[in-house]
């Protein structure tokens, strides 16, 4: 099974806290996606502090409005947040997208690397980051809306970070491989999509005991809006 985020109202799944996945300044997120709807601006994935300077805020969205198809990133900064976005459109939509970032956020003149389906494209610097990297614990991860709004439009197969910058290399032979959990060095979160607790029929909704482990820490994950199951039929694995 995996789990379909479809704009409407409030959906997303909730770790608090998941050990070993926040406080860190070296990371890769890769995740296979299928991208149901239209473009417009949806948040993916965002770790999001607890309402202190000096927690961690990080948020990977595919954007809208004139940057529709588009995909972003914002860091939490002291001074100034650093935010980036692809340089165009990169998305394909009714079809099987694997979406991998990196970012070292060590040096303010880093920026992230975004990768579909194995390949790196070009990235535009909306603002440059400044200060202090703020990497703090107090941090809780959501797949699939900020916790608010703009929830996303599309089915999830797979979520995973990493605590270390993969190479090039290795992000093209994920995608080649086709595997759900490519590589388990440095692997910090692997949200259990296809093992929710208590899971029901494609097209139930989850509901708050519907929980999905980390398979990394054992933290639970809990839906919030009704998410809808997807068996994994809907995602084509070809070139």
């Amino acid at each position: 099974m995996a789990v379909e985020f479809d704009h409407t109202g409030t959906k997303y799944i909730k770790w608090t806290a998941p050990a070993g996945a926040i406080g860190l300044s070296l990371f890769t997120v890769d995740v296979m996606y299928y991208r149901t709807g239209a473009a417009a601006n949806y948040f993916w994935i965002i770790y999001d502090g607890v309402g202190t300077d000096t927690d961690q805020a990080i948020s990977f969205s595919e954007l809208g409005g004139a940057d529709a198809g588009k995909l972003g990133m914002q860091a939490h900064w002291s001074t100034l947040d650093g935010t980036w976005k692809t340089t165009s459109a990169v998305l394909t939509s009714s079809a099987f997208n694997r979406v991998s970032f990196t970012y070292d956020a060590s040096s303010t003149s880093n920026n992230p690397v975004f990768y579909i389906n194995g390949v790196s494209t070009a990235v535009t610097t909306v603002n440059a980051p400044t200060g202090t990297y703020r990497n703090g614990t107090g941090v809780n991860l959501f797949l699939g809306i900020d916790g608010a709004s703009l929830s996303m439009n599309g089915i999830y197969n797979s979520c995973n970070q990493y605590n270390r910058i993969a190479s090039a290399s290795e992000i093209l032979d994920w995608h080649n491989s086709k595997l759900a959990i490519p590589d388990k060095r440095g692997l910090v979160f692997a949200a259990q999509l296809q093992g929710c607790a208590g899971g029901v029929a494609e097209g139930g909704t989850m509901a708050a005991g519907n929980t999905v482990a980390d398979a990394v820490s054992g933290a639970l994950g809990v839906p919030a809006g009704s998410p809808l199951f997807k068996g994994d039929t809907v995602l084509t694995f070809g070139g």
